[in-house]
């Protein structure tokens, strides 16, 4: 028993500091459920996102395209403004008539299966459809959804127009259609997230039954749904393939990064034709899109990853195993099925869980567009990143905002997940947690407040959060073994809050939770409600001096005398009285619920007060409380003895991996290692895994350094040997990823990186002129606009950004892009030549004295043309070629006639003849001879930049 204080003030000291870190105290955790959706007169768009993701995870609703949520807000703003409305009616303002019409559905036989899973899910009270109470969230929201099933007996109108049109129509007669458009545009657009880091892929089907014209109508989809996010490396970054027989590759990650490269990509895409192989195309997808080398940022960035699948068809391959894989990769699907031939079990197989946010099914190609652009742009903001198993994670949540995450724990495992808050000291928030996607302050399990410098650790018990569909229609195999822990993080600072996390998941809790009388079990693990603890230790201490000061032996003395075959009366009231002090503080104990705080030692204590209350048979109903609490104290020393296993087998294997999992288990498990804060042999293991990680460490820096040098090596051998400019690029790019923080950069590193960057701009910068000096010799438009998107792409404008302003390469630029009007100039005359009427080429033939600008240009035209000058000196001459010509082939002669074929003689006698002859005053003689004027001055300007002079 003297050992009981000492114990006591050993959690004092440890709980009060860990590792230089301060402790999440008891206040910051809270262990309440809250479900606002069943608190009358709940309001806010958390409280109406609740009730929707609890309707949807019935997985009876087909999706609603966002019209649930759309008339929450137009009527009664999410349930905050009753103005001219009726407050009993709730958020979605239940009418008179449509409760009439909603009652009705209990007896409607094609929707037993929905209301089946309704009283399965919510209990009988939501199925008693005559004492609904509207101002309740849930109830009222039930209400609009069967009654919306009622109506709708095919699919959900999906775009607004048709949505505002419906609603007018069946839901509120006195509304107005541009009211509902309006308020509905508004609110979505100043909730968008187009800037929220994500990674989002599109995989489209390019098979012989989408046929070209639907690839376009697929391709502008595209276009239209990724043009309304920011596209850039810091942000959002696309990535897109099409798919028939074989996958082709339209744009990795980190090949076009912004959105004027992305829908230049997406345009360029070509048709393939050919089978459907959707399985294989999800494969390629996760193998090679959602890769780091090909621009998908790593788990451990906490960005969300989101692939959109468009298919017109069964698919000829199996398509369950791959799109698990994606599912399990921490990619959100979500697949959307066009026209009558598609499989509707194929699309939600595809697609994440569950379907109704996920599978999409459109009657059309022309319906993509309207239906399910706003609805993905909507879906894409709260997507789930991934928080992979024993990952640090760092997320940053700017105020306002919300960070979405998610958990993949086996059925019946444990997680431990740490939040470590390293920003600013005004930067706090929030973390809720729940089995639901995006928990939020009006539906969560648990949450826990984040402050700066604080580090809070939740333990989960997963055991009991796998909830069945329990509805008989539309139910699924779930499509992985897990179950999933949803969390939001709000920042609710001043400033920036910048968090690292780590989810620690063991396959199985058993041993851990096998009093757990709840879905989730919180322990501040890094804190251990240390007030709590505190008293513990008083109370222990006191105790301890009692004992002391009463000078009988405990437990023992007691055990002993029971087993005398006399014992003494007065020995036993003494023993009674002391056993009422320890029944006094057995209860004080359970009733603080120090579970958590009792270490291996006062464990003995306990087991030995409840052995001497049964020899005295108090009665059992007394013990109930402590006697769950010994169960609890004996398997976390079970605990403590599979954590010491662990760590022996991983270091007797010599297993890297295991050792690493396993001491970062033990580390996360506070509360346990101070459990027996004596163990000799657990203090040993852990400074031995420690060791074995450290040395791990070195043999990376080691391995880091070796590839470092061979790098340097290549780019320096390339350099020395002058290789080709895009050969020293990709070898600065190479050589950039390895190099550590640019703090921990040394010089010579940084020398030659700038050498190489030199030699690649040097290179760049001549290669560039040379093209374009050669497509301007040449004069064609197409190849000298190519040159100018290559000056104007990524590329250059990052290496060349100086040397743009270098004042000759300037100029080349100019002068290309002012060639680039004058060719252009060029064909729009020779254009209208093409287009000029009979009627007025037959009107210069008729003159028999013609006007002098008319006779002027019309020698001027065939000199250019290639005629002999002496045969151009009477009208007469050209009144014959006029007529020999004919209007077909005069102008095949002016659009083949090229500036190069003309010699300077020529070029010289023409100008001489339409020298003082205005473009005006010639058009009121002829606007024949007006164009044919137009033509000759402009490839006069033409031969006149071909030979280098002026006239």
């Amino acid at each position: 028993m003297k050992i009981f204080p000492f114990c006591s003030i050993l959690i004092v000291l440890y709980y009060t500091n860990v590792r230089g870190r301060l402790i999440l105290q008891s206040s910051q955790v809270s262990t309440r459920a809250v479900d606002l959706t069943l608190v009358s007169g709940s309001n806010g768009e958390d409280v109406v996102s609740a009730c929707i993701q609890k309707l949807e995870n019935l997985g009876v609703f087909s999706s609603d395209f966002g019209l649930m949520k759309r008339i929450a807000y137009v009527e009664s703003n999410f349930g905050t403004n009753f103005t001219s409305k009726e407050a009993a009616r709730g958020i979605w303002q239940i009418s008179s008539a449509i409760e009439t019409r909603f009652q009705e559905t209990s007896t409607q036989f094609q929707l037993s299966d929905v209301i089946n899973a309704i009283g399965l899910n919510f209990g009988p009270d939501l199925v008693d459809f005559n004492n609904y109470n509207f101002t309740i969230p849930l109830h009222a929201a039930v209400a609009a959804r069967l009654y919306m099933e009622l109506l709708l007996s095919s699919a959900v109108p999906g775009s607004v127009s048709d949505q505002a049109t419906w609603w007018v129509a069946n839901y509120n007669a006195g509304g107005s259609i541009s009211t509902f458009t309006a308020q509905v545009a508004a609110f979505e657009a100043a909730n968008n997230c187009t800037n929220q880091e994500t990674d989002l892929w599109f995989c489209i089907d390019g098979s012989g039954s989408i046929g070209s014209t639907n690839f376009q109508t697929s391709k502008d989809f595209v276009d239209q749904v990724a043009s309304s996010f920011n596209i850039d490396p810091s942000e959002v970054r696309t990535g897109m393939s099409v798919y028939s027989s074989a996958v082709n590759l339209v744009s990795y990650f980190n090949q076009h990064t912004t959105n004027t490269d992305f829908t230049s990509a997406v345009s360029s895409a070509l048709y393939p034709s050919g089978g459907t192989q959707t399985g294989l195309a999800i494969t390629d997808v996760v193998s090679n899109g959602f890769r780091q080398r090909n621009g998908a940022r790593p788990l451990s960035q906490g960005v969300p990853r989101v692939l959109i699948v468009l298919t017109d068809g069964h698919s000829g391959d199996d398509v369950t195993a791959p799109a698990a894989n994606a599912h399990a990769s921490g990619i959100t699907v979500f697949a959307i099925g066009i026209g009558s031939g598609i499989d509707q079990n194929e699309i939600n197989e595809i697609a994440s869980d569950p379907d109704s946010q996920h599978a999409y099914t459109v009657a059309d190609f022309s319906s993509l567009i309207t239906y399910l652009k706003n609805t993905l742009l909507q879906q894409a903001c709260t997507v789930s990143a991934a928080i992979p198993d024993s990952t640090d994670v760092s997320v940053g949540v700017q105020p306002g905002n919300a960070y979405y995450g998610s958990i993949q724990v086996a059925i019946s495992g444990f997680v431990t997940i740490s939040f470590d808050v390293t920003s600013a000291v005004t930067s706090s928030g929030i973390v809720f947690l729940g089995t639901l996607p995006n928990p939020s302050a009006a539906f969560h399990v648990s949450s826990v407040q984040l402050v700066a410098g604080f580090v809070a650790t939740v333990s989960i018990n997963s055991s009991g959060t796998q909830r069945s569909r329990r509805s008989v229609n539309n139910s699924k195999t779930p499509k992985t073994g897990t179950t999933t822990i949803y969390l939001s993080m709000v920042s609710d600072g001043s400033s920036n809050l910048n968090v690292n996390m780590k989810a620690i998941a063991t396959p199985t809790a058993s041993e851990t939770t096998s009093t757990a009388t709840s879905t989730f079990n919180i322990d501040a693990v890094g804190g251990l409600i240390g007030g709590l603890v505190f008293i513990a230790a008083i109370v222990g201490t006191l105790f301890w001096v009692r004992m002391k000061k009463s000078r009988i032996t405990p437990y023992p003395f007691i055990l002993e005398n029971q087993q005398t075959s006399s014992p003494d009366i007065g020995i036993k009231e003494d023993a009674l009285i002391e056993i009422e002090k320890v029944r006094n503080t057995l209860r004080t104990i359970v009733s603080a619920d120090f579970a958590s705080s009792i270490s291996i030692h006062s464990t003995k204590c306990l087991n030995e007060a409840i052995s001497a209350a049964e020899i005295l048979n108090i009665p059992e109903n007394e013990l109930l409380e402590a006697k769950t609490l010994l169960v609890t104290c004996k398997n976390k020393t079970n605990e403590l003895q599979r954590i010491k296993e662990d760590l022996h087998n991983a270091l007797t294997e010599n297993d890297l991996n295991k050792t690493v999992n396993a001491l970062a288990y033990a580390e996360s498990c506070d509360y346990l290692l101070s459990w027996n804060p004596d163990d000799v042999e657990l203090q040993k293991l852990l400074q031995r895994a420690k060791a074995t990680l450290i040395e791990k460490s070195m043999l990376e820096n080691a391995e880091a350094e070796s590839q470092k040098d061979q790098l340097r090596a290549i780019l320096l051998e390339d350099l020395e040997n002058d290789a080709d400019k895009n050969i020293i690029l990709q070898d600065i790019i190479a050589f950039e990823a390895v190099l550590p923080s640019p703090l921990e950069q040394n010089s010579n590193d940084l020398d030659i990186i700038d050498k190489a960057k030199t030699n690649f701009r040097r290179k760049l910068k001549a290669c560039l002129q040379t093209a374009l000096q050669e497509a301007c010799a040449e004069r064609e438009i197409t190849r000298i606009e190519s040159v100018l998107a290559e000056i104007d792409g990524p590329v250059t404008s990052k290496h060349l950004k100086e040397d743009l302003n270098d004042e000759v390469f300037s100029l080349k630029i100019y002068n290309a892009r002012e060639l680039i009007k004058q060719l252009q100039e060029l064909e729009k005359m020779r254009l209208t030549v093409l287009s000029l009427e009979q009627p007025l080429i037959s009107e210069i033939r008729s003159y028999s004295a013609p006007p002098s600008g008319v006779n002027a240009v019309m020698a001027a035209t065939f000199v250019l043309l290639g005629e002999n000058e002496s045969k151009l000196k009477e009208w007469q001459s050209i009144q014959v070629l006029v007529g020999k010509l004919g209007k077909d082939a005069l102008k095949r002669r002016i659009i083949n006639c090229k500036a190069s074929d003309i010699t300077k003689s020529s070029a010289k006698t023409a100008y001489n003849y339409i020298k003082g002859h205005v473009h005006e005053e010639v058009a009121i003689e002829s606007k024949a001879a007006a164009v044919f004027l137009a033509w000759c001055e402009t490839i006069l300007r033409e031969v006149n930049d071909r030979q280098g002079k002026e006239d």
